[in-house]
């Protein structure tokens, strides 16, 4: 599963809760264009190793 996030400009816990969730029960998730500042969030929570992050 890809979800594109270019529009996303805020993230929450709970916000990254659902990418986690879904890579559980679905097996891949990819992330598209994350912004800077997301990358830099998914990278200090270590979403990065469970996500994939395509630019």
């Amino acid at each position: 599963m890809r979800v594109d996030i270019s529009d996303l400009k805020f993230i929450d816990s709970a916000g990254l809760a659902v990418p986690v969730r879904t890579a559980a029960s679905v097996g891949q998730v990819a992330v598209r264009n994350p912004s800077p500042i997301l990358r830099r969030v998914l990278a200090a929570t270590g979403l990065t190793d469970l996500l994939g992050i395509e630019p």
